[in-house]
Order: structure tokens, then C-alpha cells, then sequence
């Protein structure tokens, strides 16, 4: 039997391999992506379709909760720390759990990571949140959750159209970090449009995320794995959408 480095090794070869930060996939890469994670776990891993994806939700949801457990009990004590560590620990944190979450193999492993990039994307998000009304945020969590809704639906409906714009929606994600590193943050500028922008970016990202997670064995790991990336696109599309909503209230 294969050990995981060997089959590992094996499709490094041919391709990229697993779900993770690496978002450009063309159709080989999926189809090779397809058969590491094949060869990665037993069959005796593999759940039904239900519970895999109850597992997906409930694993976003209770990223969810971390992060409003921070706003409501720990907001005074966050706030109080540097902005400049806020800032490098979402940055470090998230990256560094996003790999340890795709690395590991065990699903329990993985979800601990899991908490631990929540609790750094809830760090940014209550100094984010401070910043806008309750009904600002209230009302960007329904037009969030409406717009996540439509998107995992279309992806079932259309799951050929999702799958097949994963380079297009990468490339147009670096694009615009690139446009408003330079723009906004050096140059300072407001781009305000770029908010719809990504917005419209992530939202795709949702239904491509939902489309790809399907396309993979349905495991426990895969299941916290898929539901790493579609918990930071609706993170992103939330924070979008509020500024928009701020905006124009």
C-alpha cells in the first residue's frame, strides 16, 4: 500500500493536487486532483452524500459562531490590542492554518486548524465591524446569506459552468489585489467600485467552491477541507457587501 508521501509525490508530478490556496484549476488538474484524493483515503472513509455535506455546513457555521462569540464577549479585549499585530496575525494566521488544514489527513486535525484561521479572520473582523451600524451588518448578513443561498443551488444546477472558471476567477482575484495594493493602499485612492467587484468575485467563488467540493470523495477531511475555502468566501463577500451597504446608507 501507497504510503501518502509516495502518492503525494506521484501527482506533484503531474499536477496540482488537493483542494487549497492554489485556486486556478483546469480540467486536468482536476481530474488529477480527482484521483489523489482517490487514492489518498480508503473507501471505508467515504460518507454519503448527506452527511458530507451537514458536515461542510456545520463546519462553516461553527466558524461563523467563533467569530460572533468574539464580537459579543471578547470585543473590548481585541480592541485594545495593536492594529499592527491584528494585521500580521491575519495575515500568518489564516495562511498558516490554511495550509495545516489542507496538509493534514485527519479530519479532526484539520478542523482544529480550522478554529484557529476562524479566530484570526475574527480578529480582523471585529476591528472590521466597529466600524458600521447594527443594521448596516445586519442587512449585509441577509443579502450574504441570499447571495450564498443562490450561488450553492446554481452550482448544483450548472456544476460544468462553476468548474470550468476556476483560472479565470483566480486570475481576476490577483488582478484585483494587485489593483487596489497599488491604488488604494499606496496610492490612495478610494476604489469603491472594486468592492463590487470582489464582491462579485467571491460570490462566484462560493458556487465554484461548492461545485469542486462535490467533485472529490466524500470524506470527513475533504468535507472540513471544502468547507475552509467556502467559510473565507463568504467571510470576504460579507465584508464586501458591507462596506457597500455603509456606503450607501
Amino acid at each position: 500500500m501507497k504510503t501518502e508521501k509516495q502518492t503525494r509525490k506521484k501527482y506533484q508530478k503531474e499536477g496540482e493536487y488537493g483542494p487549497g490556496i492554489g485556486r486556478s484549476h483546469t480540467k486536468k488538474q482536476m481530474e488529477i486532483t480527482q484521483k489523489y484524493k482517490q487514492e489518498r483515503f480508503n473507501l471505508s472513509d467515504t460518507l454519503s452524500a448527506r452527511t458530507y455535506n451537514l458536515i461542510i455546513g456545520m463546519v462553516v457555521v461553527s466558524g461563523f459562531a467563533v467569530n460572533a462569540l468574539m464580537a459579543l464577549y471578547f470585543k473590548e479585549q481585541i480592541l485594545a490590542l495593536n492594529p499592527i499585530f491584528v494585521l500580521i496575525a491575519f495575515f500568518v494566521g489564516v495562511i498558516g492554518c490554511s495550509i495545516g488544514v489542507y496538509k493534514s489527513n485527519s479530519p479532526v486535525i484539520s478542523y482544529i486548524f480550522f478554529l484557529l484561521m476562524s479566530v484570526c479572520l475574527g480578529l480582523l473582523l471585529v476591528f472590521y465591524l466597529t466600524a458600521y451600524t447594527q443594521a448596516d451588518i445586519a442587512l449585509a448578513m441577509i443579502i450574504t446569506g441570499v447571495i450564498t443561498g443562490g450561488m450553492m443551488l446554481a452550482a448544483v444546477a450548472y456544476p460544468g459552468f462553476f468548474l470550468s472558471i476556476g483560472r479565470g476567477l483566480f486570475l481576476a482575484l490577483i488582478f484585483s489585489v494587485i489593483v487596489e495594493l497599488i491604488f488604494r493602499m499606496l496610492l490612495g485612492f478610494q476604489m469603491n467600485f472594486m468592492d463590487y467587484i470582489v464582491a462579485t468575485i467571491f460570490s462566484l467563488y462560493i458556487g465554484y467552491d461548492w461545485a469542486r467540493a462535490q467533485q472529490y470523495p466524500k470524506t470527513a477531511d475533504n468535507a472540513v477541507d471544502s468547507a475552509a475555502d467556502i467559510y473565507v468566501d463568504i467571510v470576504v463577500l460579507f465584508m464586501r457587501i458591507l462596506s457597500i451597504v455603509g456606503r450607501n446608507d
